[in-house]
């Protein structure tokens, strides 16, 4: 049964420039928390998935955050739990404690801080899951399977490090590279969940 994935980055009422595009204001989140629970959805993860083989409730959906910027922590994962609601975390793990020096690299974009590991470790013991979002942010499309290999073999072993978990669901960095996997990449350990944009599943 094809699982609805709500893609999220920031909830911020005053987003710098550049992030303002991958942001949402708190209004805007908690009326999206208030229409799943109008809705009879049930929040859930990856893990969860996995752990009941397959048999989820019929109205699940997956809230995600990818990034994880530490202003998570001022008003949503408050609200999450206040909601018993659960949620997926992919952090690029190599910046775990850091900032998003990829963005400012590439676009130019405020330096924003990002969750530390006693936060992540936080949020695993109140059931969120922490997933791979790769180590260094990369583009899984413009680097070499060995260098693709690398990048999630390093993340996976922190984030097992960290949680004390078996981590095997990875995010990759930017919608859409599910399509772009490097041909000779191959980890029987990976779950890679298909990606569809509105209107493209057929």
């Amino acid at each position: 049964m094809p699982v609805p994935i709500i893609m999220l980055h920031h909830v911020n009422d005053f987003p710098d420039p550049g992030i303002a595009d991958w942001s949402i204001d708190t209004e805007k989140f908690k009326l999206l928390l208030d229409i799943i629970e109008h809705k009879g959805l049930k929040t859930t993860t990856f893990e969860e998935i996995e752990e009941r083989n397959g048999a989820i409730h019929q109205k699940s959906v997956i809230l995600s955050f990818d990034d994880c910027p530490a202003a998570l922590f001022e008003f949503a994962v408050p609200e999450l739990l206040n909601r018993n609601m659960k949620a997926v975390f992919s952090i690029p793990t190599a910046q775990i404690g850091g900032y998003n020096s990829w963005d400012m690299a590439e676009q130019g974009f405020s330096k924003v801080a990002l969750i530390t590991t006693a936060q992540l470790q936080y949020l695993g013991s109140k059931d969120m899951e922490i997933a791979s979002h790769g180590q260094h942010h990369l583009r899984a499309s413009q680097i070499s399977a060995e260098n693709f290999t690398e990048e999630i073999s390093a993340s996976k072993m922190i984030i097992e490090t960290l949680t004390e978990k078996k981590s095997t669901y990875l995010y990759l960095p930017l919608w859409g590279c599910t399509k772009k996997l490097p041909t000779t990449f191959k980890a029987d350990w990976l779950q890679v969940w298909p990606f569809y944009l509105p209107g493209e599943r057929k």
